[in-house]
């Protein structure tokens, strides 16, 4: 009961600390579109997602390797980290260099540059945070990442609400990311050596080539991922401009505000799918729950965003990203294909198939290349929103084919055929019936969601609850030993 505790307090701990960042994020940047405009907000967004695009570089899956064999053994968890640490200053030195390469490449106007060369400093600093993350997240105390994540956080959020107050320019407040993010990573190191004392940078390079092996397809398959989430928006910029890059973006954020969901789960999935390797049926009847219990999480809200995206656009952003509302309805279908996207590759982590990853995220990458350089000349943003669903659609297909042993049966055929039967049912309800205020519109579509569900036997409400017990039971295998 002790361990159950611990896992469940953690799992809290993490998603209260991504909620606070996602969340807190996300009106900051609803914040800077209405503030500064279509075509800054683009060129904010634009330096964003250049670095975000090689941020896996700066780590190349060393950090997940870590928190896996750190919890295997403690005792060797400083050692491994110290040796870590000297390839992370290495590969942000080359991800830096890789940055204004591309730059320079693209030809970037004087300003895009600065905007770029401050968000490569708040890159590097959030990727030396998730590092120092990584450690306390392998010896299962989380409770320091909270606290650094709240301050550093909430220093942001002031200093930057203060700006919008003086109306600074948006160059300041883009240096006020970096700033803050340069807070947390030194409150994170001083956290860190409370914890474990001084520590050295050691350099093994047999070391980091048999970890680097281990690591390569996770490394491949993120650095794939990054450059196909993002390389629309570089693409965009160069063939349509910076005000099309802010009005496709004002979409794309909400897409991306909802990644940590599915990312959290599956870091709560991974163990149990781990235990039943040896025994296929619980093994396809965990895949089978999880997979309709995040569609039951997620089908309403790709409804909602699909038929209210005019209502969502112009509350968040203003009349200005009006053109962004019908980004965000073509959009919507791609944020259920991402959830879905989690349990094969839950699955696939966990038999060690990760080469299905990279195959994957190869292909999605070709395709996501073609058919935005053939889109976005015709249809301008549409064509990137577009290319999201399509990309996002290849990736699960290859996906769950890999995996098709585990997660291709009738049972969970049946069942989400079900839950597409009661999305449709509430789309017909958001498109035909109308109310004064559109938030009561989205609360009783909500409702009418559960409702069907439940009556069409789906899943019922002992079954969730049974569900969510068993996969917050111990990571490490106490339960077994119970």
């Amino acid at each position: 009961m002790k361990n159950l505790r611990l896992v469940l307090n953690n799992f809290i701990i993490k998603l209260s600390s991504d909620l606070y960042s996602r969340l807190g994020m996300l009106v900051l940047v609803v914040l800077i579109a209405r503030i500064y405009g279509a075509e800054q907000f683009g060129r904010f967004t634009l330096a964003f997602a250049l670095v975000n695009m090689l941020y896996f570089v700066t780590d190349l899956g060393l950090s997940v390797l870590f928190i896996r064999d750190a919890a295997r053994n403690i005792t060797l968890s400083k050692k491994y980290w110290e040796k870590i640490l000297f390839f992370k200053l290495f590969a942000c030195i080359v991800t830096t260099c890789v940055i204004f390469i591309i730059a320079f490449l693209f030809s970037y106007g004087e300003e895009t540059v600065r905007m770029i060369a401050i968000a490569t400093v708040w890159m590097l600093a959030n990727s030396f945070i998730d590092l120092i993350n990584s450690y306390f997240t392998a010896m299962e105390k989380l409770k320091p990442v909270l606290i650094n994540t709240l301050l550093y956080r909430t220093v942001l959020y002031l200093i930057v609400a203060y700006c919008f107050y003086i109306q600074a320019s948006i160059e300041v407040v883009c240096s006020l990311f970096a700033l803050s993010s340069i807070i947390g990573c030194m409150g994170g190191f001083f956290i860190l050596i409370l914890h474990i004392g001084s520590f050295k940078i050691h350099f093994d390079l047999e070391f980091i080539k048999s970890k680097l092996k281990e690591a390569l397809p996770i490394a491949i398959a993120g650095i794939l991922i990054g450059v196909y989430l993002r390389l629309d928006t570089l693409i965009l910029s160069k063939i349509a401009g910076e005000v099309q890059v802010g009005l496709y973006n004002s979409a794309f954020k909400l897409f991306e505000t909802l990644m940590f969901v599915p990312t959290i789960f599956q870091s709560v999935i991974m163990p149990r799918f781990v235990q039943y390797l040896d025994d296929k049926q619980r093994l396809v009847q965990a895949a089978e729950k999880a997979v309709l219990f995040l569609l039951i999480l997620v089908l309403p809200v790709s409804a909602i965003l699909h038929f209210k995206s005019s209502w969502i656009i112009s509350i968040l952003y203003g009349n200005e990203f009006e053109g962004g509302a019908k980004s965000l309805a073509i959009i919507a279908p791609a944020i259920t294909l991402m959830f879905l996207h989690c349990i094969p590759s839950t699955l696939l982590i966990s038999q060690n198939r990760q080469r299905w990853i990279v195959i994957s995220s190869l292909w999605a990458l070709v395709i996501n290349i073609i058919g935005n350089l053939i889109l976005i000349p015709l249809y301008g943003y549409y064509g990137a929103s577009i290319m999201v669903v399509v990309t996002q659609a290849v990736m699960v297909s290859v996906m769950y084919y890999s995996c098709r042993e585990t997660l291709i049966n009738w049972a969970l055929m049946i069942g989400t055929l079900k839950l597409i039967t009661c999305t449709g049912f509430v789309g017909l309800f958001l498109y035909y019936v109308e109310f004064e205020y559109t938030v009561i519109e989205i609360g009783l579509s909500i409702l009418l969601f559960y409702l069907l569900i439940i009556s069409f036997r789906v899943i019922n409400i002992s079954e969730i609850k049974e569900y969510l017990s068993e996969i917050f039971v111990n990571r490490f295998g106490s339960a077994k030993k119970k």
